[in-house]
């Protein structure tokens, strides 16, 4: 009885590598938005803070407080 050769055969070793790779590529990636996420996140609700307060000056002058044309 003769045993495969699983010796010679690499090609399993090369797709172990790369799903080595692309798992550490995951963490990489996970690790940094969830670092990332906080500070994104205080941001935004800051900038969601300024825009959600009403403004006390008007956009555009009223017609009242428009200057009259000199005559």
């Amino acid at each position: 009885m003769k045993f495969p050769s699983f010796h010679a055969d690499r090609r399993g070793v090369t797709s172990i590598e790369y799903a080595i790779i692309a798992s550490l590529i995951a963490v990489v990636i996970i690790s940094s938005v969830r670092l990332l996420g906080h500070g994104v996140n205080g941001t935004f609700s800051a900038v969601g803070t300024v825009f959600a307060t009403p403004s006390t000056q008007p956009t555009q002058p009223t017609p009242s407080t428009q200057p009259t044309p000199p005559t």
